[in-house]
């Protein structure tokens, strides 16, 4: 599925913006705040993360602020 500019809402309190897909703590970049809406550009890897399945997507915000965070805490606003 291409996900380009599709918008989606952040669903965890502090959801970490990351250089990489991946979860090592000197790989953050940024926060996102709980019901941020940024966009989906592109779908990384596939990953179960502390028992909870997702993949890696690569999102921007409105301010500018752009990397990788775990699907699982991220919810699209529209139906796919």
């Amino acid at each position: 599925m291409d996900h380009f500019g599709l918008p989606v809402q952040v669903v965890e309190s502090a959801l970490r913006v990351r250089t990489e897909p991946r979860m090592e703590e000197d790989n953050t970049r940024g926060i996102l705040s709980e019901g941020q809406i940024v966009r989906a550009l592109k779908t990384g890897p596939r990953e179960s993360i502390e028992g909870k399945e997702g993949r890696w997507l690569y999102i921007v915000a409105g301010n500018g602020l752009s990397g990788w965070s775990f699907s699982y805490y991220l919810k699209y606003t529209q139906d796919y």
